[in-house]
């Protein structure tokens, strides 16, 4: 620190060098102290846990809460829902109301994104098993044939989509009855509920 600094501090001039010098060590000092602390002390924003860690969690409580359901459930009476929403929306109520002029038993499946299209196969196979509707089959076996070169034109190896469309195929097949590999309404569910089977026909 030059002569000129220290005249430039305040009351040098009056007190001399002494008090100047020990009053700039003073604030630098004090700066120092609390650019210390404020680099100890963390910032409260910083304990938050972030969006994803955020999602990542709900979505962990969601799939452990899917996860207490099979994929496909038993056969309910539609009127267990009615009276679930007894006390509920009365849009809700109305709804239940016209599905039991057309249908009269529920299964319910996992909510576990898949629900839908899991929905969806179940009901297809369980008529197809019911009506024995052999064109029906025929009708999309043809399908997935095309679906198959399709993706071998665009490209795609057939090692990836294989397993898909064979386990897909083998379980189409087998609720035809009268064949070797036919099954029961009991064995569609029992299959139905089965991770690899399900996850693989979705």
């Amino acid at each position: 620190i030059g002569p000129e600094t220290m005249r430039s501090l305040p009351y040098t001039s009056h007190f001399g060098f002494g008090f100047g010098f020990f009053f700039f060590i003073f604030l630098r000092c004090l700066s120092f102290f609390f650019l210390r602390f404020s680099m100890e002390v963390p910032d409260a924003a910083d304990d938050r846990p972030r969006d994803d860690e955020i999602m990542a969690q709900q979505y962990a409580i969601r799939a452990e809460e899917a996860e207490k359901l099979p994929f496909i459930g038993d056969k309910e009476e539609l009127s267990t829902l009615s009276s679930e929403y007894k006390l509920g929306n009365p849009v809700f109520k109305e709804k239940i109301e016209k599905l039991g002029e057309t249908y009269g038993a529920l299964r319910r499946t996992r909510g576990d994104g898949n629900c839908f299209f899991r929905a969806f196969m179940f009901s297809y196979l369980e008529h197809i098993l019911e009506t024995k509707d052999e064109t029906e089959v025929e009708r999309v076996l043809k399908k997935v044939d095309q679906c198959k070169q399709t993706l071998l034109n665009l490209g795609h190896a057939e090692f990836t989509f294989e397993d898909f469309f064979a386990v897909f195929i083998e379980l189409l097949e087998a609720v035809l009855p009268g064949r070797e590999s036919s099954i029961s309404m009991d064995m569609l569910v029992e299959r139905s509920r089965d991770q690899v089977i399900s996850n693989y026909v979705v």
